[in-house]
């Protein structure tokens, strides 16, 4: 089962007005996923999409 679910980490750094947050995170996905690659690639982002808010 551990060669079917694959496990991506992630530390993202959110920069606010006078402090960075840093957040751990995990992301797990099915490897047959049909949608795995555009959820993979929204994963790598976050931090990009968090920085703009």
């Amino acid at each position: 089962m551990t060669n079917v679910i694959l496990k991506r980490d992630n530390i993202i750094n959110c920069k606010s007005k006078d402090q960075i947050t840093t957040i751990y995170s995990s992301l797990l996905y099915h490897k047959e996923n049909k949608n795995k690659d555009t959820i993979i690639e929204i994963y790598n982002t976050m931090q990009e999409i968090l920085d703009e808010k």
